[in-house]
């Protein structure tokens, strides 16, 4: 089968509009008048939708070798064709039909090695740069394995991106330091200077708010930082960032009186949290197509995906996308990770067990058909990747 895959994805996209310094920490900002205001029905009913009746998409199937099992996807990236994949451990590149280009493994204890592969960010088709937050390094190498460049890091950097100016986003979250209490610290990675802060801490969700933020910073021609519990969504420009969008969760949004409450730890807060249970949060990932927006978030503990008309306001969600690629194949979005790239494409991983049990209840004829065009043979081949494109 020849996959689908959707040319001129750049991680490192260009900013090219003027922004101003906020510093807004609580739920949402204080003047809602600056922003665009979404409106997400969290209250509709959630039903299976057919995903090419709302949007175009392929299926890549990642080529497996025997040196080459990726293991749970922990991280999708673009640059150019080079299509990038990492596991915590590796990072994989493919080429656009899903056949493996080269492999970047140097886990270990080595000088010129990580001990843990956080985040990583890819510069162009043959070097990547790698987040070791357990040893607090950046480390630049080229896909051969041959390290080119490290920096040590003065914060537990959770996040990060690249920009094409060269500048690096590093973002802590709540996490506080003897340096500089911030969430985004700017570097610029040709010196590795430390050139500014943005969003200081919040201090009492620094005592107990520490959350893993899925995909916190998206590039293109505009980065985009969005918070696991932030209402609004932000755009970067060099040393600026600014509230672009805030997301009205239907009257669920989380009132600011409950983060400033007395919690013991991050379990102690989810504990009280989900005792409401009426409060939607997330925002992650967060796509603008020219005609919708597309939102990912949390309601009473399940995972929705809000698909907002920008012209009518009107918002359809649905936890399950129907495969008509994969013989009609129902995917339970709650159960999967959602990745968003660079150019608006979300991605999806898809076991391959999963499309094999399905198959089997499918007619033969068709199940053998949709096997021989996606390239699957075992279950414990690598995961395909379904890429939308939202329009």
């Amino acid at each position: 089968m020849k996959s689908i895959f959707f040319n001129g994805l750049k991680f490192l996209g260009t900013v090219t509009f003027s922004l101003f310094l906020g510093g807004c920490t609580n739920n949402r900002p204080s003047d809602t008048n600056l922003l665009e205001e979404i409106i997400v029905h969290v209250g509709n009913e959630s039903h299976p939708i057919s995903l090419s009746s709302i949007s175009p998409y392929g299926i890549i199937s990642l080529e497996t070798t025997d040196s080459a099992l990726v293991g749970e996807i922990s991280k999708i990236a673009t640059v150019d064709d080079a299509l990038f994949v990492s596991d915590r451990s590796k990072v994989f590149r493919f080429d656009t039909e899903g056949k493996l280009v080269s492999l970047l493994s140097k886990k270990g204890e080595g000088p010129e090695e990580y001990t843990g592969l956080t985040d990583f960010v890819p510069l162009n088709e043959n070097q990547v740069v790698i987040l070791n937050r357990g040893q607090q390094k950046l480390l630049q190498y080229s896909m051969d394995g041959s390290l080119q460049k490290q920096v040590r890091l003065d914060y537990w950097i959770d996040r990060f991106t690249l920009s094409s100016d060269g500048t690096a986003y590093l973002y802590s979250g709540n996490e506080t330091s003897d340096y500089e209490n911030s969430q985004l610290h700017l570097m610029d990675w040709n010196t590795g200077e430390i050139t500014g802060h943005l969003l200081p801490v919040d201090e009492p969700k620094s005592m107990y708010l520490h959350v893993h933020d899925r995909n916190p910073l998206t590039g293109g021609q505009d980065i985009r930082f969005t918070q696991t519990f932030n209402d609004t969504v932000y755009a970067i420009n060099g040393a600026s960032i600014t509230p672009r969008y805030v997301i009205n969760w239907d009257g669920h949004n989380v009132p600011r009186a409950f983060f400033d409450g007395e919690y013991v730890d991050i379990m102690d807060f989810f504990q009280k949290f989900h005792q409401d249970g009426t409060y939607a949060y997330g925002i992650t990932p967060f796509v603008e197509s020219p005609t919708n927006y597309w939102i990912g978030y949390y309601y009473q503990k399940q995972y929705h995906l809000a698909i907002v008309d920008k012209k009518s306001g009107e918002c359809t969600i649905t936890d399950n996308l129907v495969l008509d690629k994969i013989a009609d194949m129902p995917l339970n979005i709650a159960e999967k990770q959602v990745y968003a790239l660079n150019d608006g494409s979300l991605v999806i991983p898809i076991e391959a067990g999963e499309v094999l049990e399905y198959l089997e209840k499918v007619e033969k004829a068709k199940a053998d058909e949709v096997l021989a065009q996606l390239k699957i043979k075992s279950e414990n081949d690598n995961p395909l990747l379904l890429v939308i494109s939202p329009r």
